[in-house]
């Protein structure tokens, strides 16, 4: 990034969009009239051309590493594909605010528009057993209503009982056997050490591996995904819990308020003056008293 503007800028354009850019950015901007400015314009262009083919060609060679990554699964899995995978992470503190992630790779890559974030039902202080099962039912009863494409694989950040949970969910829906399933197992450095398969075996991958960076790729991806809703979600519990003790403060002044600053330190930097634009006088008062105790 250049943190000095240039003084000259040289670009093929109509004179009348030069004056306009030169007002606008208080820069001269000129058309390569000259020849030594023709001659800058050439090198300009060769650099850029360069540059392009450089870029499309890691481009290309990421793709073609991740393709052979898909594949070395599949082939390591015994499985006709991996080309359309979904990962899933739970995460939880004390079985409270507990939520799932899940993302999704296409080819090799991820597709991030195809990610997706769950609330989880914390009644009776469900277990982390329970949570993959309720997440694992709710996605894929969901695709089979809404009749969409199954993924060619089920990956589950965990082990054994993580695998046998998601393999409940899909028998209950008649899936189980149609899509297969693994399980990442980290070890003691909490570095993902073992694929764990439906039947409970377990295959070590080589770290130096192809799958094995695609894998913690896939792993990374969707912990930090699960993790980054799950604070969001906690720091919405608690800065609902805050307001609760603010007299004037209801449902709708809630929503409000946590449309418009999401989190107690965002609230804590807007002035009295500007939130009255939101809530009554006396409401804005009491919550920056409020902030300032805290």
């Amino acid at each position: 990034v250049y943190k000095r503007q240039p003084k000259h800028v040289v670009i093929s354009l109509p004179q009348e969009n030069l004056q306009n850019l030169s007002t606008t950015f208080n820069i001269k901007f000129s058309a390569p009239l000259s020849k030594t400015n023709q001659e800058i314009m050439t090198i300009g262009i060769a650099n850029a051309k360069t540059y392009l083919n450089n870029h499309k060609l890691t481009i290309d060679k990421k793709l073609s590493l991740a393709n052979l990554a898909s594949e070395e699964l599949a082939k390591l899995l015994n499985i006709k594909s991996a080309n359309y995978i979904e990962a899933f992470d739970n995460s939880n503190i004390n079985l409270q605010h507990a939520v799932s992630g899940m993302v999704v790779f296409k080819n090799g890559q991820a597709f991030k528009s195809g990610y997706r974030k769950y609330k989880l039902n914390e009644d009776n202080l469900k277990s982390d057993f329970h949570y993959m099962q309720e997440v694992i039912y709710r996605r894929y009863s969901r695709l089979l209503e809404m009749k969409q494409q199954l993924p060619d694989l089920i990956i589950v950040d965990g082990g054994q009982i993580q695998v046998k949970a998601a393999l409940i969910s899909l028998e209950k829906l008649n899936l189980k056997g149609k899509v297969p399933v693994i399980g990442l197992k980290k070890d003691s450095n909490h570095k993902t050490n073992v694929i764990v398969l439906e039947n409970n075996e377990e295959i070590k991958v080589d770290h130096k591996s192809n799958v094995f960076l695609f894998l913690t790729n896939i792993q990374d991806e969707v912990h930090k995904f699960a993790i980054s809703f799950y604070r969001q979600k906690h720091l919405t519990a608690e800065f609902k819990l805050f307001l609760d003790d603010i007299p004037g403060v209801g449902k709708k002044t809630k929503i409000k308020l946590l449309n418009n600053y999401p989190t107690i330190n965002e609230l804590r930097n807007v002035s009295t003056q500007e939130l009255e634009q939101i809530v009554p006088n006396k409401v804005a008062i009491a919550i920056k008293e409020k902030l300032n105790e805290n």
